[in-house]
């Protein structure tokens, strides 16, 4: 029986928004599967649960705002920037802009290795770290509710996602740049996920009438969103790196594409998870939500 922790309707306050260095947003989806990673790191410290792991993270959005301002007038936006106190010298201290967020999310994280005769003392403890001891993509737990842990078959997932209403869950749509560059191998992938993020606007005028209509490349809900790192060079010795006995490499963000579902459509634990995936020659770590297809790196 597969089982899932439940951690419902967390508030996160000024969370990081640049999850990449040309995406602006919703947060990394690294962030969201190294708070799990930490959660499990903290678990494992109490004697009684030294096998849990969090094999799967699955997110839903319930509320998203963006620390951006735009006149009514103007069409581009601008980030709101916060600066440090002045300095000894009454001067203000140079600031580096940054993209932040608030937002309220629901986490699924598949459990393995929890006995259950320590179900609420699991819960108690996952409560503390959460609001007491954590932060999730750089942002504060500002509340949330109380964990919980479900049962995930089939017959119980309808009424834990009935639960997580109203919401959008955010899951892989890598496949479309897959299809797309199969069809034209010479396309340049950062064309093939813009052509399905432009809006397209069309004016039609007939007589006196004039209509304006908007269409998008495919349906749903598409969205870029940072996966991982792409290496770019080989093993390295820096002599900034904080730890080093762990290898060390330069590395580049992964964006694909993604598409936020309403809650009710999700059928399979599975469709919403997401899992760490290294290639074989250890030049690939990024989250996977989508099952590997042969070829498609």
């Amino acid at each position: 029986m597969s089982i899932v922790m439940v951690l419902p309707h967390i508030c996160v306050l000024n969370a990081n928004a640049h999850s990449s260095p040309y995406t602006v947003g919703f947060p990394a989806m690294t962030a969201w599967l190294g708070a799990a990673h930490f959660l499990q790191r903290e678990i494992v410290q109490n004697e009684n649960m030294k096998l849990v792991k969090c094999e799967g993270v699955g997110i839903v959005c319930h509320d998203f705002t963006m620390h951006s301002y735009r006149d009514r007038e103007k069409y581009v936006a601008s980030l709101i920037g916060t600066s440090n106190p002045l300095d000894k010298k009454g001067d203000r201290p140079s600031f580096i802009e940054e993209a932040k967020c608030s937002l309220e999310v629901s986490l699924i994280i598949q459990i393995s290795g929890l006995d259950l005769m320590y179900r609420n003392d699991f819960i108690n403890l996952v409560n503390g770290i959460l609001i007491g001891r954590m932060k999730i993509a750089s942002g504060d737990v500002m509340k949330a509710g109380k964990p919980r842990l479900e049962n995930a078959d089939t017959e119980s997932l309808p009424r834990l996602m009935g639960s997580l209403m109203p919401g959008y869950v955010l899951v892989e749509r890598r496949k479309l740049m897959v299809d797309a560059l199969k069809e034209n191998p010479q396309a340049d992938a950062m064309d093939v996920v813009l052509d399905y993020l432009k809006v397209h606007n069309t004016c039609s005028q007939a007589d006196d009438v004039v209509e304006w209509s908007q269409n998008r490349k495919g349906m749903g809900w598409i969205v870029p969103i940072s996966v991982g790192y792409q290496a770019i060079t080989g093993f390295v010795d820096s002599p900034g790196q904080r730890d080093t006995s762990v290898p060390h490499r330069f590395v580049e963000s992964v964006v694909t594409l993604g598409e936020f579902k309403m809650v009710y459509r999700i059928r399979k634990l599975d469709d919403m998870l997401w899992h760490y995936h290294v290639t074989a020659d250890n030049e690939l770590y990024v989250c996977r939500n989508e099952k590997l297809i042969e070829g498609d790196e």
